[in-house]
């Protein structure tokens, strides 16, 4: 979401969670990695192009996840 909205604020707002909570994953998640996901600005974020190819490489399997979810809801 932060990647989607290009601020941690944003993504903090849609999941009802602080900015704050956001950013400290998103370094998490960047050591755990060992790659910067994030070139953080003033007042923006920008996908790094790890980032972005990383990104491209996750976002259909997510989406492929969130329709087998959807399907077993209908199935019920």
């Amino acid at each position: 979401m932060a990647a989607r909205h290009g601020s941690f604020k944003f993504a903090a707002d849609e999941l009802c969670v602080t900015p704050s909570a956001i950013s400290h994953r998103m370094r998490q998640l960047e050591r755990t990695l060992g790659l910067q996901l994030f070139e953080r600005r003033t007042r923006s974020l920008e996908l790094t192009s790890a980032a972005r190819r990383l990104r491209a490489q996750v976002e259909p399997l997510l989406e492929a996840i969130e329709r087998s979810l959807a399907q077993l809801e209908l199935s019920e």
